[in-house]
């Protein structure tokens, strides 16, 4: 209600339906440009095959960061959990190359043996 009294839209993606496999998507309309934070703490089933957990994770960013591509204001933020792997560092550059501020965080709650990260990019081109 807060929010609604200080004109902020949400837009969710969540639940059991988003995944690797089953896919991401957020749908489209006009209402949908003018974004200007996005937040995705998604993660995908963990198998415990770390190669594979990564990949999915991956994946999921990518497709986060597609939706990002089409509906952040210039200016916005967005913020993303990976999971570390091989291939971060191609990621990290996609990134980069579309936000002026690139940071990496790992929460102090995070466990030490956990891969997971969060990428905090700001003022979208």
């Amino acid at each position: 209600e807060l929010a609604r009294q200080h004109g902020v839209r949400v837009m969710r993606a969540g639940g059991k339906g988003i995944g690797a496999r089953k896919g991401l998507s957020v749908s489209q309309s006009n209402e949908d440009k003018g974004i200007d934070l996005i937040i995705s703490d998604v993660a995908p089933t963990t198998s415990g095959i770390k190669f594979q957990d990564y990949t999915a994770s991956l994946e999921l960013c990518n497709r986060t960061l597609n939706i990002a591509l089409n509906i952040l204001n210039k200016g916005g933020i967005l913020i993303l959990k990976i999971f570390q792997g091989k291939d971060i560092e191609l990621f990290n550059k996609q990134v980069k190359k579309r936000f002026l501020n690139f940071n990496l965080y790992k929460p102090k709650s995070s466990r030490t043996e956990s891969k997971e990260i969060f990428i905090i990019a700001k003022f979208f081109k």
